[in-house]
């Protein structure tokens, strides 16, 4: 399984639904189109980022405190297109698109709570033990997950 790092709190707004669009410089490559990978929140947190994102949801509480250096989500890569590229393909809003690249996200599930890893520039393979209990942990059912990871979480409101 591959995995993508992304900065807190775009992580967050993924998570959680807000967001279903990640903006890249590069396109995705072809062979991820249709897999499921892990989406890692960044070591580093940007103040000027977590503004933009509260812009971007007014009404919506973001954490102060968010989990950095994390796996914290599954998603599948749906697909991507390139700004100015008519999106009805996926009948999405584009307000999150800035491009150039756009990778479209869906089935998005919270990862394990707690599991740590340092990330990489683009999508970087797991090692294979975080990858085994990534896998597993899918297998639980989505509700299941999703109480898991909201009673964790709580920790960061």
């Amino acid at each position: 399984m591959r995995a993508l790092t992304i900065r807190q709190p775009w992580a967050w707004a993924i998570l959680h639904g807000h967001k279903t669009i990640e903006n890249r410089k590069k396109p995705p490559p072809a062979s991820m189109i249709g897999q499921t990978f892990a989406i890692h929140s960044a070591q580093k947190f940007d103040e000027a980022d977590y503004l933009d994102c509260a812009k971007q949801l007014p009404g919506k509480k973001i954490p102060e405190a968010l989990p950095v250096s994390s796996l914290i989500a599954t998603a599948k890569l749906l697909g991507s297109f390139t700004v100015g590229d008519p999106v009805e393909a996926f009948a999405l809003p584009d307000d999150w698109a800035s491009g150039p690249f756009c990778y479209v996200l869906g089935d998005i599930a919270p990862a394990p709570v707690e599991l740590m890893a340092s990330g990489q520039l683009g999508f970087w393979a797991l090692p294979e033990e975080i990858e085994a209990k990534i896998l597993a942990w899918m297998k639980k059912p989505l509700e299941t997950r999703w109480s898991a990871w909201l009673a964790d979480e709580a920790k960061y409101l």
